[in-house]
């Protein structure tokens, strides 16, 4: 099941790397990805200053053991491509909780471990290294950052494809009590690999902002501050 990234290569100046991970659900498998993010010389919005580029990805399993996921990602993590470079974005919304901690227990995890619980509120809140975030807020910036232009896959990515297949039936929906839901078209498609991938890249976008100790909202700057 392990797969080596050997899709990064030398580090240029500027790039960093994202993996982001859905933890699955009874009917979902887990999914990862790999997100390089590389600052622009010349963006035409500072407010959004890098281009992700998909390097890896993979579904895993269904019924694939947490222990083994968990593995797989400090793998990921510890790669000599990405060691020392690397910050994870995982869903603990349902299940995830129980992953999360299992990284957290991990020494070469538990500071770059950001968790990303979905809601349906409108206000995203930040408690520490914890994240409570509208699901359409993780879905819109994907997109923008896709219309953007500012979002890439790598010709060699594998399960790309699936991604393709994912994205193409996603969909909003409306509940009888008035509320959106961003998922899957049919409850036999999946989202797993759309998932991973908007974790990812939304923690692209917040995290430059964050310091991983204020305890409400996104006031923390680092001290550069923020473009």
């Amino acid at each position: 099941m392990i797969v080596r990234v050997n899709q990064v290569g030398a580090h240029p100046p500027g790039v960093d790397y994202l993996l982001g991970a859905d933890c699955g659900k009874e009917c979902d498998p887990a999914a990862l990805c790999v997100v390089a993010r590389t600052l622009l010389e010349q963006p035409e919005d500072e407010e959004h200053p890098h281009y992700y580029e998909l390097l890896f990805a993979k579904e895993l399993q269904l019924g694939t053991p947490y222990t083994d996921f968990v593995d797989y990602l400090e793998l990921l993590a510890t790669d000599p491509s990405l060691k020392g470079l690397t910050s994870l974005a995982v869903d603990h919304t349902g299940v995830g909780q129980v992953v999360l901690d299992m990284l957290r227990d991990r020494e070469s995890l538990a500071e770059v471990t950001w968790a990303v619980y979905y809601t349906a509120g409108k206000n995203e809140k930040q408690e520490g290294m914890n994240f409570n975030v509208p699901k359409k807020n993780l879905v819109h910036n994907l997109l923008v950052m896709m219309q953007r232009g500012q979002m890439g896959v790598a010709e060699n990515c594998p399960d790309a494809h699936l991604l393709k297949r994912q994205l193409l039936k996603f969909v909003m929906k409306r509940t009888a009590a008035a509320r959106d839901r961003y998922e899957a078209e049919a409850t036999r498609d999946h989202d797993d690999l759309v998932n991973a991938l908007a974790c990812a890249v939304w923690l692209g976008e917040r995290i430059d902002m964050l310091d991983g100790t204020e305890s409400d909202g996104f006031a923390p700057y680092r001290a550069a501050g923020w473009r």
